[in-house]
């Protein structure tokens, strides 16, 4: 009877012994597929600090990771986070394959340039799945959601992501998927975005965002995007009453004030735009010209004061290129109706302005009879004389040849008026000598 007893416990003992080595490897075993399906599912290298698996919670716990990519053309470099968790049914413990959602918090991302000439990743070199051994199960990222995401770029120290949250859905094979990014604060250089959002998917190589939207100095810009892996992005953006201030350098936003609004395509990379190219079209509503020195002398001949202040503009549009920070304006239409507009092309490459326009102020403005001759000698019969000039330099420091133009024909129009004043005196003169010896004979004569 002792015997028996005995034995009987040694079995429970041996079953609870088995039973616990086998809880123990089942964690061990969640542990290391769950580390290992990461790498496989973002093409990285994992190391975790801690991992702790509570199978009857289903829950698994990350503490202190950091992920490297592997692949040089990705557009991510490395990221990290200071704890994480991936959840999962109890049931799904004695399926074939474990659905995993895992949740982020705290995360860190730095992005890259990628390596345009990178070779595609050859057959294998991505992690394969991790596969069940006899009744294991194994392990599938299916939900990323990421909080309070900072993301920032390797090569541009200006450009900061914060308060970035996503959730990303990934397919069996982990190459597809779809998700969302919101309520990202976004600064790069001068340009700051708030309330950024947009729809992601991931397909045949490349990241395509299918709408993005953020808020900009009070106004706005949308769009779409296509991310390549081994390309440059493609980017098709709408603005829609932003301030001019907002996308114009600051040295350059004292010549016009506005909100814009339009449309335009950029090809690039994204997070270092200034190497890109973008080209479009923007018109610009409640806009008004700053007034730089060479329209001047045409305020002056219309009766205005040099000091007038701002030029209220019932027109202001042009088509834009841009490409590798030379910024080119053509079609230029810049107008008050009343008194002046301004036509033409313009450039700005390395800090320096040039270009080729036309000034043209009402027909019917009372111009001394020289100036039309000479400097606004075009008539489009458009309601406007034109005169054409060149300028050059910066806001502090014009160059233009139409300012003395005009001084040059109002001083030979003056000087003209002034030699015939002089003749008519001067003929004045002759005709009251001759009276007056007419006059002194007739006394003689008497």
């Amino acid at each position: 009877m002792k015997k028996a007893a005995f034995l009987g416990g040694g079995i429970g003992l041996l079953v609870l012994i088995l039973s616990v080595s086998g809880w123990g490897l089942l964690k061990a075993r969640l542990a290391g597929q769950l580390a290992a399906e990461l790498s496989r599912a973002l093409n990285a290298e994992v190391r975790l600090a801690s991992v702790s698996v509570r199978p009857l919670g289903g829950e698994i716990r990350l503490r202190d990771g950091v992920i490297i990519s592997r692949d040089a053309a990705a557009h991510w470099q490395r990221a990290a986070f200071a704890q994480a968790g991936a959840r999962f049914n109890f049931g799904d413990l004695f399926a074939p394959v474990i659905p995993l959602t895992v949740t982020i918090d705290g995360a860190e991302v730095v992005l890259q340039t990628p390596a345009a000439t990178a070779a595609p990743a050859a057959d294998g070199e991505r992690p394969a799945p991790v596969a069940g051994a006899g009744r294991w199960p194994r392990l599938r990222v299916q939900t990323v959601s990421v909080r309070n995401l900072t993301v920032s770029h390797a090569d541009d120290a200006a450009f900061v992501a914060t308060g970035v949250g996503a959730e990303v859905d990934l397919d069996a094979d982990q190459d597809r998927c779809t998700g969302s990014v919101s309520g990202a604060a976004l600064r790069a250089g001068e340009w700051s975005l708030t309330d950024l959002a947009g729809q992601v998917t991931r397909a045949d190589g490349q990241w395509r965002v299918e709408k993005f939207f953020a808020a900009i100095a009070g106004g706005s810009v949308s769009g779409s995007a296509v991310l390549p892996d081994r390309a440059p992005a493609r980017i098709r953006f709408n603005l829609d009453r932003v301030p001019a201030a907002a996308v114009l350098n600051a040295k350059w936003s004292v010549i016009i004030s506005g909100l814009a609004s339009g449309a335009g395509d950029y090809t690039g990379d994204p997070f270092a735009w200034r190497a890109g190219a973008a080209t479009g079209s923007l018109t610009l509503a409640a806009a008004a010209f700053k007034a730089p020195p060479f329209l001047l002398p045409a305020k002056q001949l219309l009766g205005l004061p040099a000091a007038a202040g701002d030029l209220p503009l019932d027109e202001a549009r042009a088509d834009f290129h841009y490409a590798a920070g030379d910024l080119s304006l053509t079609e230029l239409r810049l107008a008050n109706r009343h008194l002046l507009a301004l036509r033409g092309a313009v450039t700005v490459s390395g800090g320096l302005l040039s270009g080729e326009l036309r000034l043209g102020l009402p027909a019917a403005a009372p111009l001394p009879p020289r100036l039309k001759a000479e400097v606004f000698t075009a008539d489009d019969g458009d309601g406007y004389q034109w005169a054409p000039f060149t300028v050059s330099g910066t806001p502090g420091q014009w160059r233009e040849d139409l300012s003395p133009r005009i001084r040059q024909a109002i001083g030979e129009e003056g000087r003209q008026l002034l030699d015939q004043l002089r003749g008519k005196a001067k003929e004045n003169l002759d005709k009251a000598r001759e009276k007056a010896g007419q006059w002194l004979d007739q006394i003689l004569q008497r």
